[in-house]
């Protein structure tokens, strides 16, 4: 008998969690979304088409390169590359030699904290995944600077225990980061 009721208050309780969880939602700084006004408004504005794209991601000197990290920035390469052929299909994605025209990207990782699934379900609410970044664009040929912007996301209690990993935190700030390129 008391083994039942454990069972249905340990259901009730993975349920809540379980709907909670349903929402991916990101929280944006005012300037990322003051930069995503901006960005809808030139993009109205017929531009030449990028033919290549020079991806370059590091990190800033307050960020730990852990294995964490590693895979983190791995992780947001392909998300770039993969998002930038859907959006920008006709250009070439390079990111081991810088070549001698198209737009440099150039992604400074500037704030992470990397939160996976199952730390996700066992941390305090108050972790959070985060992940910011200093987007410079760059015409290479003419070396003038095109965009600088700051762009970061994080995770909310909101999203439960599915939905605030770094994953998320990463495929949105590479939706981010390919919108300014597009838009550039």
């Amino acid at each position: 008998m008391k083994t039942s009721s454990t069972f249905k208050i340990s259901a009730l309780i993975f349920s809540a969690l379980l709907i909670t969880s349903c929402a991916l939602k990101t929280k944006q700084t005012q300037q990322a979304q003051q930069e995503e006004q901006v960005a809808a408004q030139e993009a109205v504005v017929k531009k030449a088409e990028i033919k290549t794209v020079y991806l370059k991601i590091s990190r800033g000197s307050e960020i730990n390169a852990d294995g964490a990290y590693t895979t983190a920035e791995k992780e947001l390469s392909d998300a770039i590359i993969k998002k930038l052929k859907v959006k920008i299909p006709r250009a070439n994605v390079i990111t081991t030699q810088k070549p001698a025209s198209g737009i440099e990207a150039d992604i400074v990782i500037t704030e992470f904290n990397y939160i996976s699934g199952p730390t996700q379900m066992l941390a305090a609410p108050s972790n959070k995944a985060k992940l910011g970044a200093k987007l410079t664009l760059t015409d290479i040929v003419t070396n003038k600077n095109i965009r600088n912007v700051e762009i970061g996301t994080s995770s909310k209690f909101s999203e439960g225990i599915f939905g605030g990993t770094s994953s998320a935190q990463i495929e949105s700030l590479a939706d981010k980061i390919v919108a300014r390129i597009k838009a550039r």
